[in-house]
């Protein structure tokens, strides 16, 4: 098979290119925009998930979650935030939030608040720790490292959380902390994360 290579100094990227066959790219590829993948953690049996180094080279960073579940029966996905790289984590009642869930059996339910402790993909909604009750979703956070205004973020969850229906939750909210923000912990309000993988991405600002 014939291998062409192209000089990356001619190629003109704002022309229309159509690739056929397997495409490999090697070095760095910059300037494309896009999700950019940064790292990833499986649980197994953790207190926590931890994702650390979040810097504004980012503005929206994106966390999906496969298939997570919690060790402990009838309990809450959660996150906080922190803004001294993982030392410490804000626990105060300054996350707001608000929630929208369906069911596959017809339900739906609402939750607000304003002075949450922590963000919930789902605060009025409890997961089991069974093997068919896991959780899948993205999180989404917006303006983390800013240091000028509160972060927001927006998260949509969807599984089979109670045994019985599936369910699907959206969920926006923001802290009301200027401050910037450059580590995330995910947990469960009790027990540890029993399983689960967890992808961190950060969307490019072009």
């Amino acid at each position: 098979m014939t291998v062409t290579k192209v000089n990356a100094d001619v190629l003109d990227l704002t022309d229309a290119y159509a690739l056929s066959g397997a495409v490999a790219f090697s070095g760095t590829v910059t300037g494309a925009g896009g999700m950019n993948y940064i790292s990833s953690v499986t649980a197994s049996s953790s207190a926590s998930v931890v994702f650390t180094g979040l810097t504004d080279t980012y503005d929206v960073y994106e966390v999906q979650f496969v298939q997570v579940l919690p060790a402990t029966d009838n309990t809450q996905f959660s996150c906080n935030v922190s803004q001294d790289g993982g030392a410490s984590y804000l626990t105060g009642s300054n996350y707001k939030h608000s929630i929208h869930g369906d069911n596959s059996a017809g339900g739906t339910s609402h939750n607000y608040s304003a002075t949450q402790t922590k963000w919930h993909i789902a605060s009025n909604t409890s997961q089991g720790n069974a093997a068919a009750e896991h959780l899948n979703g993205r999180w989404n956070f917006y303006g983390l490292a800013d240091g000028q205004k509160p972060t927001s973020c927006f998260s949509g969850g969807y599984g089979d959380p109670s045994g019985n229906n599936t369910r699907i939750h959206q969920y926006g909210s923001y802290h009301l902390n200027t401050s910037a923000v450059n580590a995330l912990r995910f947990t469960y309000a009790s027990g540890n994360i029993a399983s689960g993988k967890f992808h961190l991405y950060g969307i490019s600002k072009t």
